[in-house]
């Protein structure tokens, strides 16, 4: 799903179609690569909200604000859906995990990892890895190891 300034109106059933219900999901500008993460039990009205925020001028995050006012267009998609029922504190780390992975703080509209630091985040990701690998799973997303010239992998016996 895209919207944009150029988009006059969004409906429920059209988020509807594209996000699922409970979900991480990501806002990303097609114009310079920056990204939002957000987690929500009702993406599709979380993700309704942000629209409407942002038709109105008032959104809370002033960048995104800027951005979508320049005129810029943005995809939304669902990254990994989870059970309603999942306790919050989990799915704040899979939300975290894909921050992480999006480097949404850094180079991203997200303000913070959901955590004081980095280091934190990193820590309460590895706390829960084996909820957050197994909602990979149910997703079917894949990751593979990358290593470049300027990656250095160290192993340990």
């Amino acid at each position: 799903m895209k919207i944009s300034n150029k988009v006059n109106e969004i409906r429920i059933e059209d988020i509807s179609t594209d996000i699922e219900p409970s979900c991480v999901y990501l806002i990303r500008n097609l114009h310079n690569g920056k990204a939002y993460v957000g987690m929500a039990s009702d993406a599709v009205r979380r993700i309704a909200g942000h629209y409407y925020s942002l038709r109105k001028g008032n959104h809370d995050i002033r960048e995104l604000q800027m951005d979508y006012d320049a005129g810029n267009e943005f995809e939304i998609k669902t990254l990994c859906f989870f059970d309603k029922k999942d306790h919050t504190r989990k799915t704040k780390a899979l939300e975290t995990f894909f921050i992480l992975q999006c480097d949404g703080v850094k180079n991203g509209y997200n303000t913070t990892y959901n955590y004081p630091s980095a280091e934190r985040a990193y820590e309460i990701v590895e706390n829960n890895a084996e909820y957050i690998i197994g909602c990979l799973r149910k997703n079917r997303i894949r990751f593979k190891l990358q290593c470049g010239i300027e990656d250095v992998v160290e192993i340990t016996p």
